[in-house]
């Protein structure tokens, strides 16, 4: 795979933004949207999940095995628009490939479960699944931050790099310029000390940057235009 490889629990908001009881729309600095996010409490839940298919749909339900038992269901907002015969495809080729899925470390699984190639199955829906996989089975959590969409992480991440003044950061691949980051992207956690030094863990950062890049977007235009 290339440097920028193409690729959560289940309280992952819908469109990665702020969710309401926390909106604020006046955060002046990163640690005031650290400490926003962090009033989140048990964002990823994983007892509600009991199955590859509470996995995929990042909710429980009690039956996968059709199209009608599974209408209407319980879903993550990352969800909630894809085809919920595409979703019941991928949960049956997860359940005939499971013995096969690697266990020793999260990159590994995640890039077995992207290769697939499910159809209308995305990157987001690769990641979100991976991890609620392993934090539900106890596997490997991530040890790199995941920048697996456009407009959530990525843009959050290059928003927090502009900030720092960090314009080159390493992967697993090596050393990449923050101008030249793409989907896809894992980026090692020695970058993100802003929220590292807060206890936030790889997974966190990646949800965090989703839910707030408009914020640190907006962060970023202040200190400019100072």
């Amino acid at each position: 795979m290339n440097k920028c490889t193409q690729k959560f629990l289940s309280n992952h908001t819908g469109k990665c933004n702020p969710p309401t009881n926390i909106l604020n729309f006046g955060y002046n600095s990163l640690d005031e949207i650290i400490d926003a996010y962090k009033i989140q409490n048990d964002i990823y839940k994983v007892n509600v999940l009991s199955s590859i298919g509470d996995c995929v749909f990042g909710a429980h339900n009690d039956n996968y095995t059709n199209r009608e038992a599974i209408i209407p269901s319980k879903r993550n907002n990352h969800q909630c628009r894809l085809k919920t015969d595409d979703l019941l495809n991928f949960i049956h080729t997860l359940e005939t490939k499971e013995p096969y899925l690697p266990h020793n470390d999260f990159d590994t699984l995640w890039i077995a479960i992207c290769k697939l190639n499910c159809k209308g199955i995305g990157p987001v829906t690769c990641y979100d699944t991976a991890l609620r996989y392993s934090l539900l089975y106890k596997l490997p959590e991530p040890q790199y931050v995941y920048l697996h969409s456009t407009n959530g992480p990525l843009k959050g991440a290059k928003a927090y790099f502009a900030i720092k003044k960090i314009t080159e950061v390493s992967t697993p691949d090596g050393k990449i310029k923050v101008n030249s980051l793409k989907s896809g992207c894992r980026i090692d956690i020695s970058f993100f000390t802003d929220f590292s030094a807060k206890d936030l863990d790889c997974k966190h950062i990646e949800n965090l940057l989703c839910i707030y890049h408009n914020e640190l977007c907006k962060i970023l235009s202040l200190r400019i235009s100072i």
